[in-house]
């Protein structure tokens, strides 16, 4: 379905979202749970499944052991504070 808003509507609907939160005002714990929500949510290629998504997952969760998920393809590794782990 699809609305069409005039300048006004616009401006007011955008006045309403709230801003996404900026990484470089977050602390480091702030930091850190925003990656580690983003790795266990936002697919990415997984690359020995041609064509499938899935989420990457963090080391840092409870639900993971560290051995089992290095960072090699987390989608926020650059921006991660944690210590990284990559596979041998």
């Amino acid at each position: 379905m699809m609305y069409i808003l005039t300048e006004d509507e616009f401006a007011a609907l955008k006045a309403e979202q709230p801003l996404p939160p900026n990484p470089s005002t977050l602390s480091t714990k702030e930091l850190q749970e925003l990656c580690t929500h983003i790795a266990m949510t936002m697919p990415v290629a997984v690359a020995w499944c041609e064509g499938e998504q899935a989420p990457w997952g963090c080391r840092l969760s409870k639900a993971y052991d560290d051995s089992e998920w290095p960072c090699d393809d987390c989608p926020v590794q650059k921006i991660c504070p944690a210590p990284k782990i990559w596979n041998k």
